[in-house]
């Protein structure tokens, strides 16, 4: 059985994991999300990981620590959560591709429209709860 998929942004979803490829250069994107401080990351994430991971501790240290929770559940347990920078959709593929913040800088996946569900941040929070309660 597959594993549910996290992305968080400014609002979160849950998506099941079925990554075919990428598009090429000529493809059509449309925007959907764009955070603010993306190209910022995007342009450091290519320097390395010790480059980057230090860059974003110096640049954006109360988000670094506020987010660092969130990549630990991510890397150390089975429950698979992304921090979401940038979303666009491939129209002509109906696809969504996620530009993700990981340890090692940003990264990207492309997901099928279809696996996406919407999800409220209210919903998402009683699912934790409820997970929460039975450790």
């Amino acid at each position: 059985m597959q594993s549910r998929k996290a992305l968080s942004s400014t609002f979160r979803t849950l998506v099941m994991p079925s990554f075919r490829g990428f598009a090429t250069s000529t493809e059509k994107t449309v925007p959907v999300y764009e955070a603010p401080d993306f190209k910022d990351l995007e342009a450091h994430s290519s320097k390395g990981r010790e480059s980057f991971a230090d860059y974003v501790h110096k640049n954006y240290n109360e988000k670094y620590f506020k987010l660092l929770p969130f990549l630990l559940e991510d890397s150390l347990t089975r429950v698979n959560k992304k921090f979401a920078l940038k979303m666009d959709l491939l129209p002509d593929r109906e696809y969504l591709r996620v530009h993700w913040l990981g340890f090692g800088g940003v990264r990207q996946s492309e997901i099928p429209i279809s696996d996406v569900i919407p999800v409220t941040p209210h919903d998402l929070d009683q699912a934790h709860a409820g997970r929460m309660a039975t450790l």
